[in-house]
């Protein structure tokens, strides 16, 4: 875990990078009601989202299905840290790790 987490660091702190990372503290609000992974997919032509949980996964292409879940992926990003923040959290949360080994 320790390797993956150096990984994502490395990753948002590559010039030109298109990903960003963003925690999520478990002190959020949001949390209560984050049940569900869920990806957004935006291409020409169309978007669509891709829901998972332990017993099916689900492509949901339906419009409204897809405005509430832009909506509720806006919420999830105005209570997560920013991506330095985020940054700096996943670093310390390695280095807290590496000193229980």
């Amino acid at each position: 875990m320790i390797d993956q987490l150096q990984h994502f660091i490395e990753v948002a702190e590559e010039e030109n990078n298109k990903i960003i990372i963003q925690v999520i503290l478990a002190s959020a609000r949001v949390c209560a009601r984050f049940n569900a992974p869920f990806v957004l997919a935006a291409f020409d032509g169309g978007e669509v989202a891709y829901l998972g949980n332990a017993l099916r996964s689900d492509v949901v292409e339906d419009a409204e299905d897809l405005v509430r879940l832009r909506r509720l992926f806006d919420v999830y990003r105005a209570e997560a840290l920013r991506q330095d923040e985020s940054i700096t959290f996943i670093a310390r949360v390695v280095e807290e790790w590496k000193n229980q080994l």
